[in-house]
């Protein structure tokens, strides 16, 4: 990937787009070794007829604009049948099929090892948004569905309005753009349903300030992952383990040492009309090693660790039942030992949902031996592998059910651009 977060004049100002070929022809240069194939019709059954067929690089969509290229692998027109079979030139990996026709459209994910073959697909009605965003940070030019073809010019105001996108989740991505150059300045995520209208949608994330998740789109992807799909939340406990495949796009059960006997329980909610993780368990009463965790691990990105030594603090908002530790793991402390608390804070959760701040010099090693002195955070910061929600049988009793519910999960003091201009290739 791209270490810098740079998109041309060029591409920013115009849509993304390639020549309108007939389903039936390859792109320029296409081997056409695979096709996606698919009749498109309208919520009455009839079809979508010349309904607008994109294939797009999920995967490397943002490494796409960064190099002047456009995310878009094929497309196309559907036939009077709503029928389109598009020869794929290059796929990379996941692909996201994007349909648009006058009033109805759809977005639909193709996992790595999933069948381009997707048969009969409703299109359902459009959603529009329209909102604004804080000024007091750099305002963006021009708004981006990460994932996707659909973008507008913000003309310099700090009002947008999108009129037609299809139902789902969505990370929408603010770039400025200054010198033929622009980067990456704001970033938030929001739920769609068919023929919906959000006309106050104002939670686009300006400043130094980086939206880990908020959960809109459920608990695989995070806002990271949903512009890079490299990165998913992971639950651990001493007996289970299970992940978020970013190559399949579902959870997947892992493979872990059995230990103990830690039950864990994870699902999305909605809470006061916000999605939420939920997760519980009930650590075991023999085991010396008992615990149960929510994870986000890093090193997807770069496999030596992210650089937070920007960060200023983080938050959350919780409730639940338990105390929490939210872990920062570094890879130096990793190789010290593996069982290490790292960088850490101690959350006492309470029956509603609270936002807890936490500054950075909150943190401690609770490990005495492994002070700050030893492992300061100036370095250990520079190489973070993983972040961990965990409940410790130090600061909770075992055989009790515990508990916890979190949503908007903030890295206070660093952009995004500073998390994925550090991204491997």
């Amino acid at each position: 990937m791209s270490s810098v977060l740079r998109i041309t004049a060029g591409i920013a100002a115009v849509a993304i787009t390639a020549a309108i070929l007939r389903c039936t022809q390859p792109v320029s240069g296409g081997t056409g070794t695979e096709t996606v194939n698919t009749f498109a019709v309208l919520p009455d059954g009839s079809p979508a007829v010349g309904a607008h067929v994109k294939i797009i690089d999920a995967r490397w969509w943002l490494d796409s604009i960064n190099a002047d290229r456009s995310p878009v692998l094929a497309e196309g027109l559907t036939d009077r049948h709503g029928h389109c079979l598009i020869p794929i030139p290059d796929r990379k990996g996941i692909l996201n099929v994007q349909i648009d026709h006058v009033h109805n459209g759809l977005l639909q994910s193709i996992a790595e090892e999933e069948t381009t073959d997707l048969g009969t697909v409703t299109l359902p009605k459009y959603a529009s948004v329209s909102g604004n965003f804080d000024t007091t940070g750099t305002v963006p030019d021009f708004l981006w569905f990460a994932g996707t073809a659909y973008h507008e010019s913000t003309y310099g105001k700090n009002t947008f309005r999108f009129e037609h996108i299809p139902a789902g989740a969505f990370t929408l991505l603010g770039v400025h753009q200054e010198n033929e150059t622009a980067q990456l300045t704001s970033h938030s995520t929001l739920s769609l349903e068919p023929g919906s209208e959000i006309t106050s949608f104002d939670k686009l994330e300006t400043g130094n300030r980086v939206l880990l998740d908020n959960f809109e789109s459920g608990i695989g992807p995070t806002v990271p992952g949903s512009i890079v799909p490299v990165l998913g939340w992971y639950v651990l406990s001493d007996s289970l383990y299970y992940f978020w495949d970013c190559k399949k796009l579902r959870w997947r059960q892992g493979v872990t040492a059995i230990i103990g006997h830690s039950p864990i329980s994870y699902d999305s909610v909605v809470t006061n009309g916000n999605h939420a993780f939920t997760f519980s368990t009930t650590l075991d009463t023999v085991s010396p090693t008992a615990n149960a965790l929510i994870g986000f691990s890093l090193k997807p990105l770069n496999s030596a660790g992210i650089n937070l030594s920007k960060m200023t603090a983080f938050s959350l908002r919780a409730s639940g039942k338990g105390t929490l530790r939210v872990r920062f793991e570094s890879a130096g402390l990793d190789k010290v030992n593996y069982q290490l608390s790292h960088y850490t804070a101690l959350i006492a959760l309470k029956d509603t949902m609270i936002t807890y701040t936490i500054p950075i010099d909150s943190l401690a090693i609770y490990d005495y031996y492994y002070a700050w002195d030893k492992y300061p955070w100036s370095v250990e910061s520079k190489k973070v592998v993983r972040i961990e929600l965990n409940f410790s049988p130090y600061e909770n009793k075992r055989g009790e059910k515990l508990t916890l519910t979190f949503d908007d999960f903030y890295l206070e003091g660093i952009t995004l651009a500073d998390i994925l201009g550090q991204l491997e290739e």
